[in-house]
């Protein structure tokens, strides 16, 4: 789980003034979060991987007052609990499709029962529980202060066993995928790495131009890595012909204090991400 203690949101963010924690100890998290943060401060919780299920589906023809019912009936299938007992939120992919192509939404299902268990465990802080996100609107917040979020943006980000690709275009998520994958940790096996996520890189934009009236980003932005390597975007881009570039949290957190070196940085994401929510409260 991660989750972040702040104070009212400022641009640039600080690292002054608020405490991030991370942790799939739940124990290890209501301790730290009974020492950390004030009355005053805003909770933002951001979902562990494994807790939810993200899925993309066709949207069902209802009218909006029904559309939460009909994507529970849809979802019966795709989730191992009782529909009647998850907690549903959706966001539509608003892109004109191709011919014959249906529209589409992401539905985040996750059980009621373990959200509760989530503001139980959080409501040991002193700080206001503000929101609990998922880890991909956490990294869309992010992809949206890179300069070219206007013209479209593939960013990939990877933990050390598991991974996410986005698409976006501004606050739009046109295509969010889970990778079964991280960075390796053994050098030897680096090359297959790059492989594999120029591979997904490639399926998904294959995917987007198959479906969507969209013209496909030009530019893939690497998330940082657990373990920096500034290589990996030439290497990358190499196999697929396109400009790949690294991204870095300095120009997100300005001020930083303690300085974060760039091995931090990858544990630093979601929590960052999650903050910039806060802009405009999506």
């Amino acid at each position: 789980m991660t989750a972040v203690a702040s104070p009212a949101f400022r641009a640039p963010l600080t690292l002054e003034g608020w405490n991030s924690l991370e942790t799939a100890d739940a124990d290890g998290a209501v301790r730290a979060l009974r020492s950390q943060g004030s009355r005053r401060d805003r909770l933002h919780v951001v979902l562990p991987w494994d807790s939810f299920s993200l899925f993309l589906l066709e949207r069902p023809e209802v009218p909006p007052s029904e559309i939460r019912g009909a994507l529970r009936w849809k979802i019966r299938e795709l989730i191992d609990y009782h529909p009647d007992d998850a907690t549903l939120d959706a966001f539509e992919v608003p892109v004109e499709t191709r011919p014959g192509s249906p529209r589409m939404i992401y539905v985040a299902a996750a059980p009621t029962a373990r959200l509760r268990a989530v503001i139980e465990d959080v409501a040991a802080s002193p700080a206001a529980l503000s929101v609990i996100d998922i880890p991909e609107l956490c990294l869309r917040n992010l992809v949206t202060t890179h300069p070219a979020e206007a013209e479209g943006v593939v960013a990939v980000y990877c933990e050390a066993r598991q991974g996410c690709l986005l698409i976006c275009r501004g606050r739009t998520v046109y295509l969010a995928r889970r990778l079964d994958f991280g960075q390796p940790a053994d050098a030897a096996d680096r090359e297959t790495f790059c492989e594999r996520v120029a591979l997904e890189i490639q399926r998904s934009l294959d995917y987007v131009d198959r479906h969507y009236r969209l013209p496909l980003p030009k530019s893939v932005v690497f998330l940082p890595l657990p373990t920096p390597d500034p290589a990996l975007p030439d290497a990358v881009g190499a196999r697929l012909g396109l400009a790949c570039t690294t991204f870095s949290l300095i120009g997100v957190l300005g001020e930083m204090r303690p300085p974060v070196r760039p091995e931090d940085e990858n544990g630093l994401c979601l929590a960052v991400g999650a903050l910039l929510r806060d802009e405009d409260g999506t």
